[in-house]
């Protein structure tokens, strides 16, 4: 089987090229001190600028200027710095005055937030809602970065080194002769592969160089097989991009996907040329019930948890901050967004989860300003923990552990109960089965399942084109017949392929030439 799960995913990666990503517009404003300030002058200097869109009347823009974070990340990035950045702090609220920026007797604040906000800020400040109106800001602060290519991305209101974390993800321009890959997203929130898994890898082809490039191509390779090479069409002028979106791989065992673009003539910076990937299998419990144990440190209301079923996507169990959210949403900052449910400080809480049956599962952990959560001490550490609940905890046995996570991190694992739940028996799988093989005009699949399960049904062709699908649905345990009329269908080989959350099966069949 798994060999053949590579050769599918050799035909089936099927390449669309995108139109480049949101470009940022550009803009010129007079600062606080009378300078004129211009965006798109920066970025062609080949900075990353910073713009934070704050209010003088808002609790969480308070909060995050008395972090003194962009103070942090100026220091280390800014002019005094390596000088890779500019920030711009804009306050874009149209029911302030422009004397709240300092804080004088003309201000009022019934937010409690009335102080001089120029003090110890060395980055330009802006006092313009039109901005705001601009970049379509409805909430303060809202925070975005500009890559020197123009691009721009909203991010939450993070600490100094989670921002730059995010920031210093940008193409900077390198030397004549440059390209390299980034924004690689491998398709997966997570490392670890339970049963089949498909993912849909994307990245972006950057020219870093000064002088325009074509002739590029990528590389796809997953472990030692070559699955495509991608040209990059057309020419790429300093700074343009090109976004590449590769069909589904489908994934079943431990492995490395890999991305490599071909060296340019005299390169002057090969480090970006290669991305890569390494998957493992994912942890299993043979225990319903597992134990998720939280330490925080003190800021526990920034921190939230999720166990999801990955068979139909459904949070089973999750506590802490629910304004944070899933994957980092920031928003423990929003004034006007309540959770029921929040961890204290310096706080231990530990929670039994009962798993409603075998498959696979995500556990998702977040901070809302990046952080994670800080060591407390070696005795007693900070952090998240999950285990099995049979067993006695200790904090370097935990199979699923940490602190540092930075925005939030997603673990996928397997429960995998034993005989007497609702695990089939010893030696038993689902079976999938085609009639006729070969067929003609109509063909037949049929899958016996042994329990009562969720299966998602599909149909490829041997060059990838998807020729049939079924959505998700829940199937009782015996058998599930799919019946297909196939008269339109070219003569080849075909995958019929289901996946569920106990067992993933794949058959080839053959259509007889026309």
């Amino acid at each position: 089987m798994k060999k053949l799960i590579l050769i599918l995913a050799s035909l089936m990666l099927l390449i669309v090229v995108h139109s480049k990503a949101q470009s940022a517009p550009d803009f010129s404003a007079v600062d606080i001190n009378g300078n004129n300030q211009n965006l798109h002058a920066k970025l062609n200097d080949g900075k990353i600028v910073i713009l934070v869109f704050f209010s003088t009347d808002s609790k969480t823009s308070f909060a995050y200027h008395n972090g003194g974070f962009l103070n942090n990340l100026y220091a280390s990035h800014g002019p005094t710095g390596d000088n890779q950045l500019e920030i711009f702090y804009i306050e874009g609220d149209p029911n302030t005055n422009y004397n709240c920026i300092f804080g004088d007797n003309n201000c009022s604040s019934p937010n409690n937030t009335k102080q001089d906000w120029t003090a110890g800020i060395n980055f330009p400040i802006i006092s313009s809602h039109q901005l705001a109106q601009q970049f379509n800001v409805t909430s303060f602060p809202s925070v975005f970065y500009i890559c020197p290519g123009k691009r721009i991305e909203k991010v939450p209101a993070l600490t100094a080194t989670s921002l730059w974390a995010r920031a210093s993800q940008c193409p900077l321009p390198i030397g004549d002769n440059n390209a390299g890959i980034y924004y690689f997203d491998p398709g997966l929130p997570y490392s670890e592969i339970c049963g089949t898994t498909v993912i849909k890898p994307k990245f972006t082809v950057v020219n870093t160089g000064k002088n325009p490039i074509s002739g590029a191509n990528v590389s796809v390779r997953l472990n030692d097989l070559l699955l495509t090479t991608i040209p990059i069409t057309g020419t790429l002028s300093p700074l343009d991009e090109r976004e590449i979106i590769a069909d589904n791989i489908i994934l079943q065992d431990t492995g490395t996907l890999t991305l490599s673009l071909n060296p340019l003539p005299n390169e002057s910076f090969l480090q970006d040329n290669v991305r890569s990937k390494s998957f493992t299998k994912a942890i299993k419990f043979t225990d319903r019930q597992i134990k998720i144990r939280i330490r925080t440190d003190s800021y526990g209301n920034e921190t939230y948890w999720e166990i999801k079923d990955l068979s139909n996507q459904q949070v089973v169990a999750y506590n802490g901050n629910t304004c944070v959210g899933p994957l980092g949403g920031g928003t423990v900052y929003t004034p006007d967004c309540n959770s029921t449910t929040t961890f204290g400080n310096n706080e231990q809480n530990t929670v039994s989860v009962t798993l409603p049956h075998n498959g696979c599962y995500s556990f998702t952990i977040v901070d809302a300003v990046g952080d994670g959560m800080l060591q407390c001490n070696a005795n007693n550490p900070c952090g998240y923990y999950v285990y099995q609940a049979n067993n006695t905890f200790n904090y370097q046995d935990a199979p699923i552990q940490g602190d540092n996570f930075k925005e939030g991190i997603q673990y996928q694992f397997e429960m995998n109960a034993p005989v007497g739940t609702d695990a089939p028996a010893v030696g038993e799988t689902n079976i999938l089965k085609v009639y006729p093989n070969p067929f003609d005009d109509q063909t037949m699949v049929q899958f016996e399942a042994l329990t009562q399960q969720n299966v998602r049904f599909m149909v490829y062709s041997s060059t990838g084109q998807l020729m049939y699908q079924e959505d998700t649905q829940t199937i009782e345990s015996g058998i599930k017949t799919w019946q297909m009329n196939t008269n339109t269908w070219p003569s080849g080989a075909y995958f019929a392929v289901v996946l569920s959350p106990e067992n993933s099966d794949m058959q080839m069949f053959v259509k007889q030439k026309n």
